[in-house]
């Protein structure tokens, strides 16, 4: 099961890559809709599956989706006030807002796939982690 979590969560953050790349010329429309996409993704795929987890696992990456899904909340407030933003200045902030926000949700992912079991089947590979690379990265003040 951990490797359709890892495959989810690789899709996900290339999915966030790919929205980053479209932010340089996507109306505010297809950004909102892409936004969308992404937010689906993560409810329908990595929720769910992250539910038939390990406990310990389940618990690691439950605090992360906390802090993912809040970005991804704020994240579609933004491309709303992207849409309604009329000076050229404005529309510039919102979408320096909404890569900033991209960011942030790429750390998220990074530190969640450290969190994924080893599929090699090395029971000491984890432990090779650092543990500094285990731990969410700070949550924004927004």
């Amino acid at each position: 099961m951990a490797s359709a979590f890892d495959s989810s969560y690789r899709q996900f953050q290339q999915r966030l890559q790919q929205l980053q790349v479209q932010l340089v010329d996507a109306s505010p429309h297809e950004l909102r809709v892409a936004i969308a996409e992404i937010q689906q993704i993560f409810q329908l795929q990595i929720v769910l599956l992250a539910e038939t987890l390990e406990a310990s696992l389940s618990t690691q990456l439950q605090s992360i989706h906390t802090e993912i899904n809040k970005q991804l909340r704020l994240l579609e407030t933004d491309g709303v006030f992207l849409q309604a933003a009329r000076q050229p200045t404005t529309a510039q902030q919102r979408k320096q807002q909404i890569n900033h926000r991209l960011d942030l949700l790429l750390q998220y992912c990074a530190a969640s796939l450290t969190l994924q079991p080893q599929s090699d089947g090395d029971p000491d590979a984890s432990a090779s982690t650092p543990e500094s690379s285990t731990k969410a990265p700070p949550t924004e003040s927004n």
